[in-house]
């Protein structure tokens, strides 16, 4: 069997600074005006404890024209610095959607994921 690491989650508003220190996934708590993943706007700062080089962080935000819970991995491709911000270049890879509503995805915690390794 696939070995189940637990999530842990931290959650922050579009377009707000958040220092993460060993999270693995990112809400965003922002459920209106985000309609695709270039709406994102990010200044996460990874902690001492996370690999700081080709930096990669799960983003879990809400969809509002379609309804839907949408999973990002978000990239820094090659970055020395120890963030995941606009102010990068960043990649953008949707690898998840979950059909639901707003009021459904305000009630999503760190227990509704696992992390396969």
């Amino acid at each position: 069997a696939v070995p189940r690491n637990p999530a842990t989650m931290a959650s922050v508003a579009n377009n707000t600074a958040l220092t993460l220190t060993t999270e693995s996934i990112v809400k965003i708590t922002t459920t209106a005006g985000l309609n695709t993943n270039l709406d994102l706007q990010l200044n996460i700062t990874l902690g001492a404890a996370m690999n700081h080089n080709d930096d990669r962080i799960a983003v879990v935000w809400y969809d509002a024209d379609d309804a839907q819970a949408v999973v990002t991995l978000v990239g820094d491709a090659g970055a020395t610095d120890n963030d995941v911000a606009n102010a990068d270049t960043l990649t953008l890879q949707d690898v998840a959607t979950i059909p639901m509503s707003a009021a459904d995805f305000a009630l999503l915690v760190a227990g509704d994921f696992a992390i396969q390794l």
